[in-house]
């Protein structure tokens, strides 16, 4: 079999390194990194040049010239670079210029090429808007409700890729946190209300399905990314149960969002992954291996904070605009 030529965008961000690395594992993938350069990119793309063979392009999808640079002779195209929440909440033009503007120059050049490219995009589970908890698990046959910037550039993103002429599918991923505390998750920790339903994704699951859909028969298919009923619980299990393995305290109820209407929820919910998981055989990690991992990335650090779980605790309780 020929090999395949396969641009990655974004491919040092959080789930691009996780499907560079799955991709590592593919003999006839040939690997081209498209991102911008900055000092924790070029931290990771060292890092992983340790443990795989690829070719980087360094460049900004708003610019048409790297953007042609990086696409011509690509067989796939795995498009994971976008502006995320919650940039895209404080900087909207920002978040439009990169995730549309930007994806609408790939599509561009992509279909100026011949053949013209496979193209993948991962979207999110925040297209489909608010979700109670007494809610059925979603399909991806629900209308897409956007709820915020970022989701009505997803959805923007969507409607671009199927009205273009390129062999498409679309990858509406659910929560695949990272194992790192980034700010952006202390910014949002008390807004998802404790009763919301979550469906966790290993990020390594994330990774292997997007390396996956280089070849899978999913041209035309919009398909969602999770990790199955293993990986089904609540906001509060999955916070009490990630505290707890870094010997921190769970915060009071009260400081958590308490939704009024069915508005004020959040998109975050359980999903029906049967035909993902049959078409890209992907679900090999549970809630409760994401949690030994999140515990082994903290390392020695979780005892300090056993030290410190009070401050700790408390500065958290700060952020909250409800406690």
């Amino acid at each position: 079999m020929e090999n395949i030529k396969v641009l990655v965008t974004g491919a040092f961000g959080h789930l691009g390194s996780h499907t560079l690395q799955a991709l590592f594992e593919n003999p006839r993938a040939e690997i081209t990194a498209f991102d911008i350069k900055s000092k924790d990119s070029e931290k990771i793309e060292k890092k992983l040049r340790k443990k795989g063979k690829f070719k980087t392009i360094w460049g900004d999808i708003r610019d048409k010239d790297s953007v042609f640079m990086a696409v011509s002779g690509q067989d796939c195209i795995l498009h994971l670079a976008a502006i995320l929440i919650p940039t895209t909440e404080e900087n909207p033009a920002l978040g439009r210029d990169v995730n549309v503007n930007g994806l609408a120059n790939i599509i561009d050049i992509a279909e100026r090429q011949t053949p013209m490219p496979r193209f993948v995009f991962t979207s999110s589970i925040a297209t489909m808007g608010p979700a109670t908890p007494d809610l059925p698990p979603r399909k991806v046959s629900d209308p897409m409700i956007p709820s915020n910037e970022y989701s009505k550039t997803k959805i923007a993103g969507e409607k671009l890729l199927r009205t273009s002429n390129l062999p498409w599918s679309i990858l509406k991923v659910s929560m695949s946190p990272p194992f790192e505390v980034k700010d952006y998750m202390l910014k949002q920790l008390f807004e998802v209300p404790l009763d919301q339903k979550i469906e966790l994704l290993h990020p390594i699951d994330a990774g292997l399905a997007i390396s996956h859909a280089i070849d899978a028969d999913i041209v035309g298919k919009t398909l969602f990314l999770a990790g199955g009923e293993r990986c089904r619980i609540t906001e509060r299990e999955y916070l009490m149960k990630q505290f707890h393995s870094i010997n921190l305290e769970m915060p009071p109820d009260s400081a958590f969002r308490v939704p009024l209407s069915p508005d004020q929820w959040k998109y975050m919910h359980w999903v029906d992954t049967e035909e993902s998981e049959h078409l890209l055989n992907y679900q090999k990690h549970t809630f409760d291996d994401y949690l030994k991992d999140y515990k082994k990335n903290f390392g020695f650090k979780r005892y300090l904070v056993k030290l410190v779980k009070k401050k700790a605790l408390g500065s958290m309780l700060k952020s909250s605009p409800y406690y």
